[in-house]
């Protein structure tokens, strides 16, 4: 299972890894609600360890509280996908939907 710090505890990003595995498979590197933006190292890490899909997360009023980048291909390989990171945004801050780039570039929902 992935550890579930809350997603607004720290300044920083928040890398969601598995315990067993070590394996990242999504960084929340955006809070629109505490107005942090990621560091330059926080943007490499996320490249390093292979979160190169772009995401945001939203409340039902469409307001945008978080944005990050994940790897949907290693999600798929365990069994998670888009709607595991939804969960988690959706039990901690309320958010209701999500918009993800796709093959093109542009943001759709997810």
């Amino acid at each position: 299972m992935l550890k579930t710090d809350k997603m607004r505890t720290a300044k920083k990003a928040r890398f969601y890894t598995t315990k067993r595995l070590g394996n990242t498979y999504f960084a929340i590197t955006t809070d629109f609600l505490d107005n942090y933006l990621p560091t330059e190292a926080e943007l490499e890490k996320c490249k390093v360890t292979g979160l190169t899909n772009f995401f945001e997360l939203y409340d039902d009023d469409g307001h945008k509280y978080y944005s990050g980048f994940a790897n949907w291909d290693l999600m798929a390989e365990n069994g998670m996908d888009e709607f595991t990171i939804l969960d988690i945004a959706t039990g901690y801050a309320g958010c209701t939907y999500m918009m993800a780039e796709n093959k093109e570039g542009r943001m759709e929902m997810v």
